[in-house]
């Protein structure tokens, strides 16, 4: 299926021309990625243009199970008439590449490796664990030594490594990744915390912990994580709680 022009305006049809429908929906992924780098960015979108049933149905699942419904709904047509009204620039631009880029076809039959460094090199102390694999795996390498090299991480040192960590994750397509990755890690808790919560969607994911002599593995949760929302007893609950237990004598 092409695209159709009555659906979009004349400049964005002529930049999308000719692009089979699996292409765009690829792209309207992409898009929502770049556009929306966090959960609460994307979810935002869809009230601002009326989805919040389509969002309360399906915003406990995780994020890919929502853009497949989005985009099973609305079509990758409109979806990119929207983005386009929205983000022109940014749309524009990354359709570019996009079109004109060929498409790194990576073979999901094979786990890949995301290494992060903060104050020792990651691939370095890991080497071991694929170094005796007939294959290979493909690894990448998130490097913020910069930001603690050889020692621990100050509050605000870890805040400036996870918005670079942000930014390397989206660079190199690594949060839109839905198959098996191995992490390994050199770096402190939170950062790891955060880089596991940033990868968009439920994937079989591994930490190795290299404490003591031999490597540890600890899986990680095979469903998705859901905040919740506090809710917080009113003064005034509490004071009828207090009544009750005092036997309704008030102010005792």
């Amino acid at each position: 299926m092409m695209v159709q022009g009555s659906e979009q305006s004349t400049e964005l049809t002529i930049l999308l021309g000719g692009m089979p429908r699996a292409k765009l929906c690829r792209l309207v992924r992409e898009l929502i990625q770049v556009l929306f780098p966090t959960g609460a960015d994307f979810h935002a979108f869809l009230i601002a243009h009326g989805h919040q049933g389509l969002l309360r149905r399906f915003e406990h699942t995780d994020l890919l199970v929502l853009e497949n419904q989005l985009i099973e709904q609305l079509g990758p047509h409109r979806l990119l008439t929207l983005f386009w009204e929205c983000h022109r620039v940014d749309v524009e631009e990354y359709a570019l590449t996009f079109r004109d880029k060929p498409r790194d076809r990576r073979k999901s039959q094979h786990s890949s490796i995301l290494a992060v460094s903060l104050n020792m090199d990651a691939t370095f102390r890991f080497a071991s664990l694929w170094e005796a694999e007939a294959v290979i795996p493909e690894i990448w390498h998130i490097d913020l030594r910069d930001f603690a090299k050889d020692r621990r991480a100050e509050p605000e040192q870890l805040v400036a490594a996870q918005a670079e960590s942000r930014r390397l994750l989206y660079q190199q397509r690594i949060a839109a990744a839905t198959f098996p990755i191995k992490l390994v890690c050199k770096a402190q808790l939170p950062l790891m915390t955060w880089i596991g919560w940033a990868l968009r969607y439920v994937r079989d994911v591994t930490a190795w912990n290299d404490h003591g002599c031999t490597f540890t593995a600890f899986r990680g949760p095979q469903v998705a994580i859901t905040p919740i929302t506090l809710v917080y007893p009113s003064p005034e609950s509490i004071d009828s709680v207090r009544r009750r237990k005092s036997g309704g004598r008030g102010g005792s």
